[in-house]
Formats: C-alpha cells, sequence, structure tokens
C-alpha cells in the first residue's frame, strides 16, 4: 500500500485529534475524581460547628423602599449608634450577614443590612442591572434610613459598590461615608477582569451555570472555592441555597462593568480596611497589597490562613474585632 502526501497528512491529523480527546478526557476525568474527593473530604468534616446555617431573614426592623423605576428595595435595621452597613456579595443576600449581625448590634452600633436589587426581598426592577443603578440604591436607601457618617463593610460586589460612590461623588460620598471595610477584597481588577476569570463572568449568568450548580461534583466544587481548608457542609450547602435563587442572569452587565472597570482610588478620602487570607482563592494577597497602595488612607489586615473568601461565616469574630480595632484608630487619628 503506497501513501500519498495528501493521506500521510491526513492520517498525521486524525492522529493528533486523537491524541488530543483521549488527554481531553484524562484531564476531565481527573477533574471529576478530585471534586468527589473534594465533596467527600468536605461531607467528612464538621470541624466548623460554629456556623448553624442561615435565617431566612435578620432579626430587626423591615424596611421596603421604592425605586424610581419600580423595583422595591429591602432592609433591616437594628440598633442604635454609630451605624453600620452592611453590602453582600453577588448572589448573597442580606441575611448572609447573620453570623456578624448580632454582633455588631451587641457592641452598640445601628447595624443596617440592604438586599441588593434583585436578591433576597429586594425585586429586580426593569431589565438588566448596571453598577450605576447599584450606586443609586445604596444612595437612595442612606438617605431614606438618614444615614451619616457610617462605616460600611461589603463583602466582593458589596465592596465595589461603596468604593465606586466614593470615587464617582466624592463629596457627597463622604457625608454618608465614614470608612469601609473590604471584606475578602472587591470585585474589580484581577477578580473579574484577570483571563482566569473569564470563564466565571461568561457562564456565570447562564441557566447553564444554574444546572450545573445542581451537580453534587460541580455544585460543591465550585462552592467550595469560596471557603479556605475548615468548609463545613452546612456552609456549602447555605451557599449554594442562596446562589440558586440569586439573579445571575441580570447581572451580567455589572460583571462586564467590573472587568472593565478603571479604577481611580486615589479620589477615595475616607479609611479603607482590605481584610484579606492566603487562602482566598477569589482576592489574592497580591491584589490586596495592590489595593491599599493605590489607596490614600489604605490598610490591610491579614485574617487566619484557614480562611477564604467568606470570611464572614468562617471568621466573623475576627472581622467584627478587626473593624472595630481599624475604626476606632481611624476616628482617634482623624480627631487629633
Amino acid at each position: 500500500m503506497t501513501f500519498t502526501p495528501d493521506s500521510l497528512l491526513m492520517t498525521l491529523f486524525l492522529s493528533t485529534i486523537a491524541a488530543l480527546s483521549c488527554a481531553i478526557l484524562v484531564l476531565l476525568a481527573i477533574y471529576q475524581l478530585a471534586m468527589y474527593v473534594n465533596l467527600y473530604m468536605i461531607k467528612t468534616n464538621e470541624a466548623q460547628g460554629a456556623f448553624g446555617g442561615l435565617p431566612e431573614s435578620l432579626a430587626g426592623v423591615d424596611v421596603q423602599i421604592h425605586t424610581p423605576d419600580g423595583a422595591i428595595l429591602n432592609l433591616w435595621h437594628r440598633g442604635s449608634g454609630p451605624a453600620v452597613i452592611l453590602l453582600h456579595d453577588l448572589g448573597m443576600n442580606a441575611a448572609a450577614w447573620h453570623p456578624v449581625w448580632s454582633r455588631l448590634a451587641n457592641y452598640g452600633y445601628r447595624v443596617i443590612a440592604l438586599d441588593l436589587r434583585g436578591h433576597g426581598s429586594s425585586s429586580l426592577g426593569n431589565g438588566q442591572v448596571n453598577l450605576a443603578q447599584l450606586q443609586t440604591d445604596f444612595h437612595l436607601a442612606m438617605d431614606h434610613m438618614n444615614v451619616q457618617n457610617a462605616w460600611v463593610l461589603g463583602h466582593g460586589l458589596g465592596a465595589s459598590i461603596a468604593l465606586d460612590f466614593l470615587q464617582n461623588q466624592p463629596m457627597s460620598a463622604r457625608r454618608f461615608i465614614a470608612g469601609v471595610v473590604c471584606v475578602g477584597g472587591h470585585s474589580q481588577g484581577e477578580s473579574m477582569g484577570n483571563l482566569k476569570y473569564a470563564w466565571v463572568r461568561n457562564s456565570i449568568g447562564t441557566t447553564r451555570f444554574q444546572r450545573l450548580l445542581r451537580l453534587p461534583s460541580y455544585g460543591w466544587g465550585f462552592a467550595s472555592s469560596a471557603f479556605g481548608s475548615d468548609v463545613s457542609p452546612k456552609m456549602i450547602q447555605s451557599f449554594l441555597g442562596l446562589l440558586q435563587k440569586g439573579p445571575m442572569t441580570a447581572y451580567r452587565t455589572v460583571l462586564g462593568e467590573l472587568a472593565k472597570a478603571q479604577s481611580r482610588f486615589g479620589r477615595i478620602g475616607v479609611p479603607v480596611l482590605i481584610l484579606a487570607s492566603l487562602n482566598d482563592r477569589k482576592f489574592s494577597l497580591k491584589s490586596a497589597h495592590d489595593l491599599v497602595k493605590a489607596l490614600p488612607m489604605g490598610a490591610l489586615q491579614i485574617m487566619p490562613d484557614y480562611v477564604g473568601n467568606m470570611m464572614i461565616w468562617e471568621c466573623p469574630n475576627q472581622l467584627v474585632e478587626g473593624f472595630r480595632a481599624f475604626s476606632r484608630g481611624s476616628d482617634e487619628s482623624l480627631a487629633s
């Protein structure tokens, strides 16, 4: 049998395709096996007994705010004293702050937690959500609650909303905001713009992503990446329960804006504390150090190595104590 150059090229091409296909199948099998091992380890880990799950809503007064475009924003408030506003991450809701909610109120703070548009009990309004709309909602909520000189504890997207508000409206924002604590960094720059997260941005707002979350091998694996080494089954179940109810498809515009955002952190004239961890797979320590350098009044606190990005559940005591120490120090510095 003789082979022509064309047939040899075709044979080589088909052999290469077959080899690549086999390699891809092997990698997928290894990934699937790793997911099942991870799933087993999580389900057998009961070390984090302090997290008992989330309530349907926070203990406090429920307030509804009607926006000009017809959306209804829900927030909860409790206590009296210096105001602390809690802004949750994408896919979460106000109840996600439950582990720190009572701690802050017991320390004498007036605690306010907002369900972002489309999350929890807040309605979506009309069409796609954008960052400007979220900043307007935030401003509207602070006005409605007559908030001044409040500290904002923002997690992921919540931190981005506060930082964007301070960059875009620096003078008026300083009347409302005394300082910001970015819990697990924020959702701009590396955490959303890097190619490493491109697949997340492109898939997170699709129905396919919601279906994948219901597969134990994928859902539990994806959820566990938000936590550190001591993640428990209760944490994963609560995290997935919130994500599966989240308005992901309506936030695709927001995810795109975060990826392309041009930060002007030099305009932020209030103290900003970055809480970061070595095991945070969403916001790296390098990004945390870079952010602190870009902020005129930035500071960094490294959280325990066993926590990841969901430190609001993993180490609520350390989070609250870190905030209290930083806010007291900042107030004393400004007073002097």
